[in-house]
């Protein structure tokens, strides 16, 4: 028969005591083990976030990280549904869509050449600088050069607007 060390309370396998610990011959119950495991992760917080982190990106750490996230989407399906809508509504989510469909459509990359200068009442899209690079400029500008060497006729206007030539 064996007891709890910390606090006395006698220890049954599976119910109060972990098989593990019974393995390793140690006498301490559940709740004392978490309390004691919540302590020194509050005193080792820096140590504790490092090694989290570093876990999550090993073979293991992924499929056990996958399999959480995948466990809260079927328990919380509407709550994810309704969020992911909301977002995509943002101006951020807004950028994110199109710079997916930028890479998987037309296999194209998205990286900001310079932030947006114009003013939040001003319509933007985001025109390809080349296939890589990306700048804002206003919906009407970049609508009315569509067509045949789109490129090449926007490039004076980028440059006078971004460049001042």
């Amino acid at each position: 028969m064996n007891f709890c060390r910390n606090c006395g309370v006698k220890l049954v396998c599976n119910e109060n005591w972990y098989i593990s610990n019974e393995k390793q011959r140690n006498h301490i119950c559940n709740n004392c083990h978490n309390m004691n495991t919540k302590k020194y992760r509050e005193s080792h917080k820096e140590r504790y976030n490092y090694c989290s982190k570093k876990y999550k990106h090993t073979d293991k750490g992924k499929k056990v990280h996958n399999r959480h996230q995948r466990k809260y989407y079927r328990e919380n399906i509407a709550y994810c549904l309704d969020y992911a809508k909301k977002y995509r509504q943002t101006e951020k989510g807004k950028e994110i869509s199109k710079k997916q469909n930028a890479k998987r459509k037309r296999n194209l990359g998205w990286t900001k050449l310079f932030e947006n200068p114009f003013d939040e009442k001003v319509e933007i899209h985001w025109h390809h600088y080349n296939n890589e690079y990306v700048v804002a400029l206003p919906k009407d500008i970049h609508i009315s050069f569509l067509g045949k060497n789109h490129r090449e006729n926007l490039k004076p206007i980028m440059h006078q607007i971004y460049l001042g030539w």
